[in-house]
């Protein structure tokens, strides 16, 4: 199903993704952007987000990690957010279980 951007739920909404380069964040970003919202992808992989920005064309990218002291401000003066999803992977540490 398509929606037409200009009568999407999110037209005009601003939509700021952490983690929205891939997986899921960048499915939310693409869903975002179909419906006309104006959408932030950060990410840490420059990568990735030059080519979410080559395939969304008027979407914006930041690249920068979330969990850097500074990410908050940046991120906020790139886009103030209607929005703001977090989709960032969650790195556990790993164990080793025995039987």
């Amino acid at each position: 199903m398509t929606t037409d951007a200009r009568t999407g739920k999110l037209h005009g909404r601003n939509v700021v993704v952490i983690g929205g380069s891939r997986g899921l964040g960048r499915v939310i970003v693409t869903a975002a952007h179909a419906q006309g919202a104006h959408v932030l992808a950060v990410a840490r992989g420059l990568d990735a987000l030059g080519k979410l920005s080559r395939e969304l064309p008027g979407s914006k990218t930041l690249a920068i990690d979330a969990t850097d002291e500074e990410a908050p401000a940046k991120i906020f003066e790139t886009l103030q957010p209607d929005l703001l999803w977090s989709a960032e992977a969650q790195h556990l540490p790993q164990r080793r279980y025995r039987k």
